[in-house]
């Protein structure tokens, strides 16, 4: 799990360290947030992740390429920026290809002093789509011939962490999808998975680390900005807090801890919230008039009982101690020939007003030939006796039925029709 890495924590982590970021414009946006982070705990703005080969950056410095050079969108695009204080220095180059002529001049410039601390790379987007048919061939021996180069160059004590790259959209749009590839956007993303698959055995075969941004942020695509490639600044920060935190880790360095601290301040928070609207709705509970409605639910409605109940209605505010609202929703019951309090209670009057513009009356109910109380605490019998549907409660086209006849799972009846005729059993059937 990633750790929150603040001002302080990454000032520390990184003192007198040199961190090299190689990749493309989203591993930019890596070298920027790290940058900031360091100056300021604080987000990237959208205009700081959109420019491009601007001369400064947050007191950093374009060395080469950029406004230096010729802006483009093409494969031969550089830019070479530096960020550098008394105890820090980040610096990023901007590749199309994994590797080339160009990366081999990098890898001359990280072989001489100083040494790196830390390599982020990343490079596969432009790799497999813009170097024409053989792109994914010699993409996969390009990478080989990368970290070759890696073990003979760099210095023993140099972390070298691989990013996987992260999804994209079906539908890329933008800067980086030019006319010449767009045959290519419905299958681009899919093309990515096998190219993080490949990349991760040639990382790991060699010896280096593997970042799996994919993973990490497979669920976070809400967080993708509009043309289907980049991400937002709290993608990004999450992108940094998951490199310290792997760095931490391969330096055997303490995390901050800051995660636990933030979740524990959210939980304190949301426990003060849940008090303090507890206390309100009690204090509104206590300027109300008393509800009754809880208390009736542990009565079992049946026919026989609707006269010990009716007492009770007018009897238990006094019990309790409280004033009721007059409401004719308490003091007439619906008689039901049926016991069932778990899917009928007092609110079903509500209920059926809401459903069927009024009141279901007794007389809409067919009443059964036998006296069904004898089977109050009983499923209903084997035999039980069938009787014609009211004409009056079936409408076939108001009511939704479907293959087996059943309608409103609320209500406590199935419906059958069979041979032309409309027939019903109680709610117990097959329960």
């Amino acid at each position: 799990m990633a750790d929150i890495f603040l001002k302080e924590d990454i000032y520390d982590l990184l003192l007198n360290k040199f961190v090299v970021i190689i990749g493309d414009s989203i591993q930019r946006a890596v070298y920027k947030d790290v940058v900031l982070l360091l100056q300021a705990n604080k987000y990237l703005t959208d205009e700081q992740l959109r420019k491009k080969g601007e001369l400064n950056f947050e007191g950093d410095e374009l060395i080469e390429g950029g406004r230096k050079g010729v802006m483009s969108n093409g494969i031969s695009y550089r830019e070479v920026r530096q960020y550098q204080t008394h105890y820090h220095l980040i610096r990023f180059y901007f590749v199309t290809r994994c590797y080339n002529t160009y990366v081999e001049s990098i890898l001359s410039d990280l072989s001489k002093e100083p040494e790196p601390d830390v390599i982020i790379i990343n490079s596969c987007l432009w790799d497999i789509s813009r170097y024409g048919a053989n792109s994914i061939d010699d993409y996969k021996k390009n990478l080989d011939k990368l970290f070759t180069r890696f073990n003979e160059v760099l210095p023993k004590h140099c972390l070298v962490i691989w990013n996987t790259t992260m999804p994209i959209s079906k539908s890329v749009r933008g800067g980086f999808m030019v006319p010449e590839v767009e045959f290519m956007n419905s299958t681009l993303r899919l093309d990515i998975l096998e190219a993080n698959f490949f990349a991760r055995r040639v990382v790991v075969a060699h010896g280096y680390d593997v970042l799996d941004l994919h993973y990490y942020l497979r669920h976070q695509l809400h967080r993708r900005v509009e043309d289907g490639v980049h991400w937002d600044m709290t993608a990004h920060r999450r992108i940094t807090n998951l490199l310290l935190s792997h760095v931490s880790e391969a330096w055997n360095k303490e995390s901050p801890g800051n995660y636990k601290r933030f979740l524990t301040r959210t939980q304190n928070d949301k426990s003060s919230e849940v008090i303090e609207k507890n206390r309100d709705i009690l204090r509104q509970k206590e300027n109300s008039w008393f509800n009754i409605n809880p208390y009736l639910h542990q009565f079992q409605i049946t026919a026989n009982d609707e006269k010990k109940i009716e007492p009770t209605l007018m009897t238990l505010p006094e019990l309790m101690g409280a004033q009721c609202k007059e409401s004719s929703q308490y003091q007439k019951i619906r008689n039901r020939p049926y016991q069932d309090q778990n899917l009928h209670s007092f609110d079903d009057q509500a209920d059926n007003i809401r459903r069927y513009g009024g009141p279901i009356h007794k007389s809409s109910y067919v009443q059964p030939t036998f006296d069904f109380t004898q089977f109050e605490h009983q499923p209903w019998p084997e035999s039980r006796q069938w009787q014609p549907y009211a004409s009056n409660d079936f409408n076939p086209v108001s009511k939704r039925v479907t293959e087996r006849g059943r309608h409103n799972p609320y209500s406590s009846y199935k419906q059958y029709r069979s041979d032309g005729h409309s027939y019903k059993a109680n709610w117990f059937d097959n329960h």
